[in-house]
């Protein structure tokens, strides 16, 4: 399976996993079933 990465402005968001619940209802992925998980890596700082 393919691996996909999205980047996002740290200034913006604030943290309501919208973008998560987005994905699945623009995907039709049934209840259970995640396809899109966000990871905060070294306290959001860029770099």
């Amino acid at each position: 399976m393919a691996r996909m990465k999205f980047l996002c402005d740290v200034e913006r968001c604030i943290d309501c996993s919208g973008c998560v619940v987005a994905c699945k209802e623009g995907n039709h992925v049934p209840v259970g079933i995640n396809r899109r998980r966000v990871v905060t890596l070294n306290e959001g700082k860029p770099g």
